[in-house]
């Protein structure tokens, strides 16, 4: 089941099938029900996620009191939680579930442990993060400017 999800997610694509093997046991399969908060904005990022099955919002705080849901996450095979993959390691939003989810779970430092000697695959997850994150920049300055 893992390695079929990942060759969906942005951030496993064009990883080869031999290295997917290499991921596939690292990933452990975590259910949340509706309403659980998966992480908090500012918190230490320790996991990244894929989106197996459900939703779950992104949500950030831009003042006191202030919250705005910025991206749902729906897709089987999206990613979140890619802050911990990013040093200060600090998620920079508030993931919460909507519905009953389940998403695949990799620990960084057990991902970190692995890149060195699998040089590759750290490369291309990296590579693969960077299109994930330009993406969502842009999906947030056309929110921003859709806000003036």
């Amino acid at each position: 089941m893992t390695i079929p999800l990942l060759k969906q997610s942005e951030l496993f694509k064009k990883v080869p099938p031999e290295e997917l093997k290499v991921l596939a046991p690292l990933a452990k399969q975590k259910a949340f029900e509706p309403g659980t908060i998966i992480f908090s904005q500012n918190n230490s990022a320790e996991k990244i996620f894929v989106l197996d099955q459900g939703s779950v919002a992104l949500k950030t705080s831009i003042s006191d009191g202030l919250e705005i849901t910025y991206e749902v996450i729906k897709k089987k095979g999206d990613s979140f939680g890619w802050a911990a993959l990013i040093e200060p390691y600090r998620y920079t939003t508030t993931a919460i579930c909507l519905e009953k989810s389940v998403a695949v779970v990799f620990e960084r430092k057990t991902l970190y442990r692995i890149f060195p000697h699998h040089p590759l695959l750290g490369f291309r997850v990296m590579q693969n993060l960077c299109v994930l994150l330009g993406r969502r920049l842009e999906r947030t300055r056309h929110l921003l400017a859709s806000q003036i």
